[in-house]
């Protein structure tokens, strides 16, 4: 009840949920560009080693997750509209 009421907690909370990097330490950051190089790079190689047919089929699953995420991030009122 406190916590709703609180104009400080819900400015921190709304800056936490908009902006997670900037309650981020270094090394938690670190951690994580180092992870998405990796998975970059492990993408990478994974690619060269497909065939074409393969190739395609990836593609096409990664533009149906990409299109997924896409709708979860979407303001529900735009979802209905659309």
């Amino acid at each position: 009840k406190q916590r709703n009421s609180d104009p400080e907690f819900q400015a921190a909370l709304l800056d936490l949920l908009a902006h997670p990097e900037r309650w981020r330490n270094a090394n938690y950051q670190y951690k994580i560009d180092h992870n998405t190089e990796v998975t970059l790079k492990f993408l990478i190689q994974l690619n060269r080693m497909l065939t074409s047919q393969q190739r395609t089929f990836l593609n096409d699953r990664i533009e149906s997750l990409a299109t997924d995420f896409d709708k979860l991030s979407c303001d529900p009122k735009d979802r209905e509209a659309g």
